[in-house]
């Protein structure tokens, strides 16, 4: 049998665990689980700047109140009360392009079209037009801009002014502002950038892989989950939600019938 190997973790010793070669008792006597999550990904302990901004990506998507993420863990806690760890894993099972999943996309338009802006020698306003154009000619959505609720996204431009403080670059930032100053004079009202899209412009401008995008959301929204499935085993609501969805349900299918 060919071996097996991680360059992430070695546990297998009578005295220590090691984490990317570092002791984990020394690792909780010096430094934060942000570092420590930092650390384990990326192969390298986080700058002061990259520990501060990827804090904030964290806070900044822990909850959202009842977000389809949220429902399906209460849901299941609420049919399964054994399963708590069912519960969280049919929250995150949740997480996609609608919810949460966006940053990947965000991250990866942004990514492209800075490199491409690079490479043609073009202004980032340039690449911004055509991004618009592609994705309205492909009928496709736009990740990273636009909300269900909020008028002016209260987590973004906090975000975005802890990511400036710490020094990094803001191509990323800047291109998808210039998509939504687009889309803002094409549909002709404002439209806010969104968490999502805020957060796949950060890591795009931190330089980490777009594929890494839901997991960040993923990493936050666990905090959430975990408390709304703990709140539904002690204080439930799923029953008050049922009963909500059993007053505006309406059977639309055929009349009773008879096998024959």
């Amino acid at each position: 049998m060919s071996e097996m190997k991680t360059s992430i973790s070695d546990g297998y010793y009578p005295d220590k665990i090691l984490i990317r070669g570092y002791r984990i008792d020394e690792l909780m006597k010096k430094k934060n689980f942000v570092d420590v999550i930092f650390l384990t990904i990326f192969g390298r302990l986080p700058t002061e700047a990259e520990s501060r901004v990827l804090n904030a990506i964290l806070v900044s998507s822990v909850d959202h109140g009842f977000a389809p993420s949220a429902l399906t863990s209460r849901l299941v806690i609420g049919a399964a009360p054994e399963a708590f760890q069912g519960a969280i894993a049919a929250g995150i099972l949740c997480i996609g392009e609608l919810h949460g999943g966006a940053i990947e996309g965000c991250a990866k338009m942004l990514q492209e079209g800075v490199a491409r802006a690079e490479k043609e020698g073009k202004d980032l306003k340039e690449i911004a037009e055509k991004i618009v154009h592609d994705y309205w000619v492909g009928g496709k959505v736009i990740p990273g801009i636009g909300h269900p609720f909020h008028k002016v996204d209260p987590r973004v431009e906090p975000l975005f002014e802890i990511a400036r403080d710490a020094g990094f670059p803001t191509k990323h930032v800047e291109l998808l502002k210039a998509i939504r100053e687009i889309m803002e004079r094409d549909y002709g009202r404002k439209l806010p950038i969104n968490i999502d899209g805020a957060t796949g412009a950060i890591i795009s401008d931190m330089g980490i892989d777009y594929r890494l995008g839901k997991a960040f959301f993923i990493m936050s929204r666990v905090v959430g989950l975990v408390a709304h499935t703990y709140e539904e085993i002690k204080r439930p609501a799923m029953g008050l939600i049922r009963d909500v969805a059993r007053s505006k349900y309406k059977y639309d299918g055929p009349a009773e019938r008879v096998l024959e």
